[in-house]
């Protein structure tokens, strides 16, 4: 959106990228041989 495409195209790639890693394109994460993932909450969590 930022670089002047339009919302419904950015939507449409961001849909196709997500099928794609859905269908098991590996992610830059992985191709760097990196397999784990930390994620940080601040504040409660129940």
């Amino acid at each position: 959106v930022t670089d002047g495409k339009a919302v419904a195209q950015t939507d449409d790639e961001f849909i196709d990228l997500v099928l794609s890693v859905a269908s098991g394109t590996r992610v830059n994460n992985e191709r760097s041989g990196y397999s784990e993932i930390a994620i940080f909450k601040t504040g409660v969590t129940l």
